[in-house]
């Protein structure tokens, strides 16, 4: 619970995030098969790239809804879980709403098919009939996604400090970056150089200190299946 605490209050702590989401919706395409997102594609060569494994490489928030706002999963990927291979095209919508399934039928194992069983099983999000996820019920039937928010907007405050170091981050990663681009492309370059103390990417770095400094204890092999996982759900 202490790791996924920590993706949340990655994702959620820093005022600046819904200015980044207003920014990504400006930009953002509907596509074709109801997508939509900011399609973009990384140039490199041979001697750019390193034989040595990238340790702090992550699969940014993965979000997850079901239609009618009973549901809302938000999950991460990186070395301190089990999903090394990050592979976000495996985060099946299947899977989540198989497991609210499982969750509302009072973990009975009948209550879904087989074969989705025994796939929550495999991916460790469930472990001897156990819910392996952190799960949030709302109270008063509040907005799933909303729930989730609040766990760390009302009980985490963002010091000054913190705020400043942020915004200079920002800054400096704007300005490494934009005189690479020609004009059209730098609002898109700023959308990417808002947040970065906020962006999953910046979770390995966080953990691997906490882990260092004694504040989170090593994850054994079934906690890592379903660490960076959180799920919301109404009765």
């Amino acid at each position: 619970m202490k790791y996924s605490l920590a993706m949340l209050c990655t994702c959620y702590a820093y005022e600046d995030n819904y200015a980044k989401c207003v920014m990504y919706e400006k930009y953002a395409v509907s596509r074709p098969d109801g997508g939509r997102f900011i399609a973009h594609a990384a140039a490199t060569d041979d001697c750019s790239e390193s034989p040595e494994p990238n340790l702090y490489r992550a699969c940014g928030y993965m979000n997850t809804y079901v239609e009618d706002g009973a549901m809302h999963k938000i999950s991460l990927d990186c070395r301190f879980s089990d999903r090394s291979e990050m592979r976000w095209r495996d985060d099946l919508y299947s899977d989540w709403t198989a497991l609210y399934s499982f969750i509302k039928s009072g973990l009975d194992p009948k209550a879904i098919p087989a074969e989705s069983y025994k796939r929550l099983c495999d991916k460790g999000y469930v472990h001897n009939d156990r819910v392996m996820v952190t799960a949030l019920i709302p109270k008063d039937g509040n907005d799933c996604r909303e729930a989730l928010k609040r766990v760390i907007t009302e009980n985490v405050t963002m010091s000054d400090d913190i705020k400043a170091f942020s915004a200079d981050m920002d800054r400096q990663a704007y300005e490494r970056s934009e005189k690479y681009y020609p004009e059209h492309i730098k609002p898109i370059v700023k959308l990417y150089s808002t947040g970065i103390l906020s962006d999953g990417t910046f979770l390995p770095y966080l953990i691997e200190e906490m882990v260092e400094r004694g504040m989170l204890k090593p994850l054994n092999d079934i906690q890592k299946k379903s660490v960076f996982t959180v799920i919301a759900y109404k009765r």
